[in-house]
């Protein structure tokens, strides 16, 4: 991929992220979200599309699309379970597929509620990162996406 694709992507992939954090700053405590959104980034959660990309070919991590079914099933990132975060019962189906310790890669459509699922992941001793902005991001760059 030449260097004006990856720069007009990465531009893209920004502009997403920072749309999804100010969406998120609007419905929360401003102070708190932001320290919070903050701290994540300093411990590496929140990754782009190339960091995502190599951090999900490590030994022993497992993909999880927080989606709706129907939206995983119109494409995911290969190898992805699907656990919607927006069921009652994320914590719950994530406790019964997961080991405690693991990695966990995360991501959504945008970055939105896989934020969401960090926090919930993170509470229950899950080691996760997410990719920043989402699936959105993933197909821009021209990543492998399946059915």
């Amino acid at each position: 991929m030449n260097t004006t694709k990856k720069n007009i992507i990465t531009f893209i992939c920004l502009s997403l992220s920072t749309l999804c954090i100010g969406q998120n700053n609007q419905t929360a405590a401003s102070g708190s979200q932001t320290a919070q959104i903050q701290a994540e980034q300093s411990n590496n959660v929140n990754l782009g599309v190339d960091d995502f990309e190599k951090a999900i070919q490590e030994k022993g991590v497992t993909i999880i699309d927080v989606r709706r079914q129907d939206e995983y099933e119109q494409g995911h990132i290969e190898k992805a379970i699907n656990i919607n975060v927006l069921e009652a019962d994320f914590a719950e189906k994530a406790n019964k597929q997961l080991k405690k310790g693991q990695k966990v890669a995360v991501y959504c459509k945008s970055g939105r509620r896989s934020k969401k699922a960090v926090e919930i992941l993170q509470a229950n001793g899950y080691n996760v990162v997410e990719l920043n902005c989402g699936i959105n991001c993933w197909i821009l760059a021209q990543k492998k996406v399946v059915k």
